[in-house]
């Protein structure tokens, strides 16, 4: 299946300049193990921002988080791409939700004809409230955008659907946010410094290690 996601471009010239000098006094098997295992500390270490930051300020859960993120992946010699997978997570799913109560109430719908006839009608008496934003709760529309089908939406199973059109069926998941749209605490600048930061200490435990 094709990657569909967004990328974090961080800058770590300083610690790959360092990274270079120390790997000038190793063999090259042992150099290539020297960057190999720095990057791998520091795509966990990502990974370990993301899961302290965004459940400050979202519903989401640490496992999904890291899910979402991936290995770092060097572009050059100074930039490291880290990929974002986009998915979003279902409500009543990924995010809590309650709600979504119908009555069935019976109308009168005149025909064109002159005939009367009876039609059954689902009215809504509690709107679906999902649990996202720390802050306040969703409460999700009568109708859900275009995007999602432009349907009503209601609970089945625990989980929030909806219909793709005005058919019956085919029905989807009603969705939230992705782990990349909530942005994370630190600023760019921040995140680099602490990444940086972070590559430096496991360049040097590396070194140290494989020097000996």
């Amino acid at each position: 299946m094709a990657y569909v996601g967004i990328d974090i471009q961080v800058d770590v010239s300083e610690a790959m300049g360092v990274m270079n000098r120390l790997a000038n006094v190793l063999s090259p098997d042992k150099a290539h193990e020297l960057f190999r295992r720095t990057l791998w500390d520091t795509g966990r270490h990502i990974k370990q921002i993301a899961k302290d930051d965004i459940p400050n300020e979202y519903w989401m859960k640490t496992g999904w988080i890291g899910s979402a993120v991936g290995a770092p992946v060097m572009v050059g010699t100074d930039q490291a791409r880290i990929p974002i997978k986009t998915a979003r997570g279902s409500i009543g799913g990924t995010f809590a939700a309650s709600g979504g109560a119908y009555k069935v109430q019976g109308t009168q719908v005149h025909m064109a004809d002159g005939t009367v006839r009876q039609r059954k009608a689902h009215i809504r008496t509690r709107a679906i409230r999902a649990k996202i934003v720390k802050s306040n709760v969703s409460i999700l529309p009568a109708r859900m955008p275009a995007w999602q089908g432009g349907q009503p939406p209601f609970m089945m199973g625990g989980l929030a659907m909806t219909r793709s059109g005005p058919s019956r069926f085919p029905i989807h998941k009603v969705v939230g946010l992705a782990v990349p749209q909530p942005p994370l605490v630190r600023s760019q600048a921040e995140m680099e410094h602490d990444i940086q930061a972070y590559m430096m200490e496991r360049l040097e435990h590396h070194f140290w290690f494989l020097l000996g």
